[in-house]
Formats: structure tokens, C-alpha cells, sequence
């Protein structure tokens, strides 16, 4: 039953994210990015992804800034979210 589950959150969840990507770069994706520092994941990839033309990498040249409700936050900064509370843990 496990496995099942696993098996269909996989593909529920990452199978739409999965066919966006061309299957020819597959065999160069190898980061593991980690939800709960989702900032630093995110800034750690885009560092790591660099121009050919110009050497800027992707943070430098997308993730600093144009971000959040205000567009000067840097890309998966973390942001007031008070407007999202659904107090979950509450109804619990």
C-alpha cells in the first residue's frame, strides 16, 4: 500500500513538472533541492547555472530580484505570509 501511495504522489505531484523539461537534458539534471530551505535550495541551483555568453549565473542574473508581492524580493525569499494562514495546526 505503501509503495502505491508513494507511487501515486509521485506522479500526481512531479509527472506535469517532468514533461516540461525535454527529455534530452535529463542525463544533466543532478540536484537534490530540499522544500524546507526551499531560499537556499533555490539560490544554490541558480548559482550553479551559469551563461555561456555573458558567465552570469542565473541568481545573479534572475533570482536577486523581481520576487514576491512587492517584485524586489530575491526568488523564494521568504515573505510575510500572514495573508496565507489558514491555521491548520488549530484544526488539528
Amino acid at each position: 500500500e505503501t509503495a502505491l501511495t508513494c507511487e501515486s504522489e509521485f506522479r500526481d505531484h512531479w509527472l506535469p513538472q517532468y514533461h516540461l523539461i525535454d527529455k534530452k537534458w535529463w542525463p544533466y539534471i543532478n540536484f537534490i533541492g530540499y522544500m524546507d530551505n526551499a531560499t537556499a535550495s533555490s539560490e544554490q541551483l541558480l548559482r550553479s547555472l551559469a551563461s555561456t555568453k555573458s558567465g552570469m549565473n542565473s541568481w545573479d542574473q534572475y533570482g536577486t530580484s523581481g520576487w514576491g508581492r512587492d517584485g524586489k524580493s530575491a526568488f523564494m525569499a521568504r515573505q510575510d505570509n500572514s495573508y496565507h494562514a489558514k491555521n491548520a495546526k488549530d484544526k488539528m
